[in-house]
């Protein structure tokens, strides 16, 4: 259940104790207060050269997408296996979100096909960045990073964090540290309802 798993601020860190397995994770933060050129000087050289690289393909960005189409593209670029029902969740949900005005998509399309995309989901402070993929041809098109770009662009100076919704995979957090993201440690917290003798036989 949600109370399985539970993330503690950094400075709320926890000792590992039984019957807690705590794993130190980083969550990727990038505050948009600066102008879009500020933020862009920022970026790391291999972010900007693919930047261009997705300009120079040919695709489109695009700024308003169905979210059945965003999750079915998802779904056909999912590494994870998922049931049916996770993937009608997940429209129910971001139709929910967009219908109050708390969610947008940005995607990458080659003709009519979507390449790459993103959905954005905005409290008060926060933009995060809720759900993303990529197709083969959206990787070697680096749609990903013009989709950042334009998120960036849009909304620079407007005092939201982006949220990256972190990772501990290597290739992701340099991905997200390319923009000029920096790493926030939580901690996440697993409960174990084992006696304790036989919660070590996990």
């Amino acid at each position: 259940t949600f109370f399985d798993n539970v993330r503690v601020p950094a400075e709320n860190l926890v000792g590992e104790e039984t019957p807690f397995t705590v794993e130190d994770k980083s969550n990727y933060v990038l505050p948009l207060k600066k102008e879009y050129e500020n933020h862009y000087e920022a970026f790391n050289a291999h972010t900007a050269r693919n930047i261009v690289k997705s300009r120079e393909s040919g695709g489109q960005l695009v700024k308003s997408v169905p979210v059945e189409e965003l999750v079915d593209f998802k779904r056909a670029c999912d590494a994870i296996k998922r049931s049916d029902e996770d993937y009608r969740r997940a429209v129910r949900l971001f139709e929910t979100i967009e219908q109050h005005g708390a969610g947008k998509i940005y995607a990458m399309r080659s003709g009519r096909e979507i390449t790459a995309a993103a959905f954005f989901a905005f409290s008060r402070r926060r933009a995060i960045y809720l759900l993303s993929a990529s197709s083969p041809k959206g990787k070697e098109q680096k749609g990903m990073f013009r989709v950042l770009d334009a998120f960036i662009r849009d909304h620079a100076a407007s005092g939201l964090t982006l949220d990256f919704e972190g990772s501990n995979i290597p290739s992701v957090a340099r991905f997200f540290g390319g923009f000029g993201a920096k790493a926030d440690i939580y901690q996440g917290v697993s409960f174990s309802r084992l006696p304790a003798p036989l919660s070590k036989l996990k």
